[in-house]
């Protein structure tokens, strides 16, 4: 999985232009940028942890393997805790989910702001639009899809990696890290155009004066 660590926690901005910015503001569009700008870091965060959680995974598979390359069949005993994988699975669904949710405010700003969301963002975002709805939706009903038995013959049933940790899978939908990479990046870019924007001081702070 592609590394989102360096990409800059923006909530603290995010606060400091909600105590101190005195522009009159429509409310649906001020509810829409304070929502994108939290979900964002939820998201980044998110994906960091799966990421985290897949590496552990990996690095406790290969343990796995050479150890029972080293020890007889009749004397291996299965020593490993299935942690990792799960924290991978939990927090994938997380991003995806956090994802989704962006996407849903994404469709909700005005087109017209192209200084704040770009053709270019819009275009790669939707590109992958469609994989994140995919999984998920299938995240939302997996207990209806087991019950209606959607799931075909070797189908995850939960968020898992593919075989080279190119890709997460669940059921039929796939989508690649390298492409959730990209969407949480134009997300992340698109929240500092939000937070960049001229604020108006509701309170100006006083100029001290030089007079005696």
């Amino acid at each position: 999985m592609p590394e989102l660590g360096t990409l800059e926690a923006l909530v603290d901005h995010l606060l400091f232009r909600v105590m101190m910015d005195g522009r009159q503001r429509d409310k649906k569009e001020y509810s829409i940028e304070r929502n994108f700008v939290t979900l964002v870091d939820k998201t980044v965060r998110a994906y960091e942890a799966a990421r985290v959680g897949l590496i552990a995974e990996v690095e406790q598979w290969r343990s796995l393997q050479e150890a029972v390359s080293k020890v007889p069949a009749e004397e291996f005993k299965v020593e490993q805790s299935s942690g990792p994988a799960m924290a991978f699975t939990d927090h994938f669904e997380d991003c995806i989910t956090t994802a989704n949710r962006l996407l849903k405010l994404l469709r909700g700003i005005k087109a017209s702001k192209t200084s704040i969301v770009s053709r270019e963002a819009r275009r790669s975002i939707e590109a992958s639009a469609k994989a994140i709805d995919g999984i998920r939706n299938m995240i939302e009903h997996i207990a209806e899809a087991i019950a209606n038995e959607e799931f075909s013959e070797g189908q995850t049933i939960m968020v898992g990696a593919t075989v080279d940790g190119r890709a997460a899978i669940l059921g039929p939908n796939r989508i690649a890290f390298a492409d959730v990479c990209i969407v949480i990046r134009r997300f992340h870019e698109i929240a500092k155009a939000m937070l960049e924007v001229p604020m108006e001081f509701a309170n100006p702070p006083a100029v001290p004066s030089n007079r005696p």
